[in-house]
């Protein structure tokens, strides 16, 4: 609650400057600005946690990598085999690729939305 009243008091600036600065006030598009800005938060915050989270994946990617080598040496190739997929996976271009795919296709989906009025 709290972060979207803080949120909503830095944003209200920004639409009262547009506001000041056109001719002409379309409240249709103040009002789905509004309404979306708790989406643009949610964007923010996600891809803020999706920066620190890969800089972590990405080091525990690699520590995998160097255990699968390790295993595959050691006699277990299929192992060795399944450690690597699972680096892949951890690794920047795995899940967290896919992660922010999806939060490009959300923020494009906000910014649809507030062109489209």
């Amino acid at each position: 609650m709290t972060a979207a009243l803080l949120f909503l008091i830095l944003v209200y600036p920004v639409i009262l400057d547009k506001m000041k600065s056109t001719k002409e006030v379309d409240p249709m598009k103040i009002l789905i600005r509004l309404l979306t800005a708790p989406i643009a938060l949610a964007v923010w915050l996600c891809a803020g946690l999706l920066y620190v989270s890969s800089f972590l994946f990405g080091l525990a990617s690699t520590a995998l990598a160097i255990l699968a080598v390790v295993v595959i040496m050691a006699g277990s190739p299929i192992n060795g085999i399944i450690l690597l997929g699972i680096a892949f996976l951890v690794s920047p271009l795995g899940l967290p690729l896919l992660a922010v795919q999806m939060l490009g296709g959300l923020q494009r989906m906000r910014n649809a939305l507030v062109n489209r009025f």
